[in-house]
C-alpha cells in the first residue's frame, strides 16, 4: 500500500512502459494516462515510418497535389465555426508556404520570400487555436 505522504506526482507513471516520473525526463499527462518522453519519441518514429510506408515520405507533395487556398478554407470550414477572415488568411499563407517549398530554384530564378503569420486575439487562447488550425491544415494538405 502506498504511503499517503508520498506526493501524488511521484506516483504517476508512463502508461506505456510503466516507468515512474522519477525514472523519466518528463511525463505528458492525458485524461486517462501518461506517456513519457522516451515513449512519445518512439511513437513519433513509428508514425513517421507508417506514414512513409503508406504514401511516401512526408513532404513528397507536388504542386498539382497541393490544395488551392479555396479548398483549404473549405476543409477548415468543416472543423472550425466562424473566423472566416482567419481561415482565409491562413489558407493563402499555407498555400504560398508550400508553393515556396516546392519551387525549383535555379541561380537566375526569382525566389518566393518567406512570410510569417502572428495570431492575436482577445481570448488568450490563440496558442491553442493556432495549434488546432495547424493540425487541421496538415490534414488538408497531406490528405489524412
Amino acid at each position: 500500500m502506498e504511503d499517503n505522504k508520498t506526493p501524488r506526482n511521484s506516483r504517476r507513471k508512463c502508461s506505456f512502459c510503466g516507468r515512474s516520473e522519477n525514472e523519466v525526463g518528463f511525463l505528458i499527462t492525458g485524461m486517462n494516462g501518461c506517456i513519457c518522453d522516451s515513449c512519445s519519441e518512439q511513437a513519433y518514429e513509428i508514425m513517421q515510418e507508417a506514414m512513409h510506408q503508406k504514401k511516401g515520405a512526408p513532404g513528397e507533395l507536388n504542386l498539382k497535389e497541393l490544395p488551392k487556398p479555396k479548398e483549404i478554407k473549405e476543409f477548415l470550414d468543416q472543423y472550425i465555426i466562424g473566423q472566416d477572415d482567419a481561415k482565409r488568411y491562413l489558407s493563402v499563407a499555407v498555400y504560398n508556404h508550400y508553393k515556396r517549398l516546392l519551387q525549383k530554384v535555379d541561380k537566375d530564378d526569382i525566389e518566393i520570400e518567406k512570410s510569417n503569420i502572428i495570431m492575436v486575439g482577445s481570448t488568450g487562447t490563440e496558442n491553442l487555436a493556432g495549434t488546432h488550425y495547424c493540425q487541421i491544415i496538415a490534414c488538408a494538405v497531406y490528405h489524412c
